[in-house]
């Protein structure tokens, strides 16, 4: 007599190591020599199969949308298997791990089909780092003790669930958790901001949808936010130790820290934390798009045409943006326009002008944008409440190293150089 209520549970997930090398997989699979590909999916396959004819591609049942489409792109039907592969055979470093692949010879081989796809492909390699989400509505519980808006807030949880789904796929995620207000998911770390900023319109919109689809006033200017936890972290980080440490981020960071409606990410190298962000989403994101991924793509393009001179300017902006640090006064020697004019003397000071394509050269007006859009996510911003009702965000002036340091971890997808 009992009626089992629920949604049918994945027969498989993917895994954290395949899906830091999905966008990797991706470029492989859309821009690989078929011969070549072919060549190390035979190897690798040859490594993974054992008795279970499933274990050589046991992602075969994942949908990842950019791997999908990929696949798609190619006409190749064959490929399917290719992209099925188990995550680890992506990887020099696991292939090297004795306890990971007992057969080390043919692991060797496997290493040699891998180097020949990388170099065949512009020397490109899998990152190794995967990006676990965490988000939670704001004040849902304060606001919920209304009677009066009760239902409408009641509904916008449930469209806003029944939306998740779609977005974290459409950024080639896959979904642990969806309810409420509540969101727990894992994606490629290269579009992970973006899924999380995209998250936090879907929830406000779908309240607003709610509220006027009940007709109900709103005497307490109830807008509903969502914030949102991201950490970076290497495929070889206890998935436990990353999932507790995002409540961490999220509860601390993004809400108690940055005053909500806010975004906090973390990167974690083995063994260590490399560096921790957070901002409010008013400050991090411009026309919809989220600044730090757009100046992660400026700096990865910048990077294509005259590799290092970046990661030299990266490498001294913690020491310079300290000289740049208000006195114990709270008085800076330097207003925000001088900073950037300094700190855009240092970017075009790092070996900009090595190239010998002069047309190619980045205009001095060009790299002071740049620079002022990166030191706009480097300030600490909080939210504040203001008379009145509401919030607005002030800036604690002070300059913050991490901010840059993310956008340069994105642009190399934690692959070092």
């Amino acid at each position: 007599g009992w009626t089992a209520y629920g949604w049918r549970v994945p027969q498989t997930v993917p895994s954290v190591v395949y899906l830091a090398a999905v966008p990797w997989l991706a470029e492989v699979i859309t821009y690989g020599d078929p011969e070549i590909l072919k060549d190390f999916h035979d190897k690798a396959s040859a490594l993974t199969r054992v008795a279970d004819e499933w274990s050589a591609h046991d992602e075969r049942p994942t949908d990842i949308k950019r791997i999908r489409n990929a696949v798609a792109k190619t006409g190749r039907s064959e490929i399917e298997n290719f992209r099925a592969l188990e995550g680890g055979v992506f990887f020099d470093s696991s292939l090297a791990d004795e306890s990971r692949y007992e057969d080390q010879d043919q692991a060797k081989q496997v290493r040699a089909a891998l180097s020949e796809l990388q170099h065949q492909t512009g020397n490109r390699y899998a990152s190794p780092f995967y990006a676990m989400l965490l988000m939670d509505g704001d004040d849902i519980g304060k606001h919920m003790s209304s009677l009066s808006i009760q239902p409408a807030i009641t509904q916008g949880l449930a469209i806003f669930t029944d939306r998740v789904s779609t977005v974290v796929y459409d950024h080639d995620g896959f979904l642990i958790y969806a309810g409420g207000d509540d969101v727990l998911a894992l994606l490629p770390i290269d579009t992970a901001l973006d899924c999380a900023f995209i998250l936090s319109e879907t929830f406000t919109a779908a309240f607003k949808e709610a509220f006027d689809a009940c007709q109900t006033p709103d005497p307490d200017r109830f807008k509903a936010t969502l914030s949102g936890a991201i950490e970076f972290a290497h495929m070889k980080t206890p998935l436990t130790r990353t999932i507790m440490d995002s409540h961490d981020l999220l509860d601390r960071v993004a809400k108690d820290g940055r005053g909500r409606d806010a975004i906090a990410c973390r990167v974690w190298k083995p063994g260590h934390m490399a560096l921790e962000w957070a901002i409010p989403w008013e400050k991090a994101v411009d026309d919809h798009r989220v600044v730090v991924q757009e100046l992660a793509q400026a700096f990865r393009n910048r990077e294509d045409i005259e590799p290092t001179f970046a990661s030299r300017f990266f490498y001294r902006i913690r020491e310079r943006l300290e000289l740049l640090q208000p006195t114990k006064a709270g008085k800076s020697e330097l207003d925000e326009r001088e900073a950037i004019q300094l700190m855009t003397a240092e970017y075009l000071g790092s070996g900009l002008y090595e190239a010998q394509e002069t047309d190619k050269r980045i205009s001095t007006v060009q790299a002071e944008e740049l620079v002022g859009r990166l030191l706009s996510q480097c300030q600490r911003w909080t939210r504040i409440s203001v008379a009145g009702g509401g919030y607005a965000c002030q800036s604690e002036r002070r300059w913050e190293a991490d901010g840059a340091l993310l956008v340069r971890f994105l642009a190399q997808k934690g692959v070092e150089r």
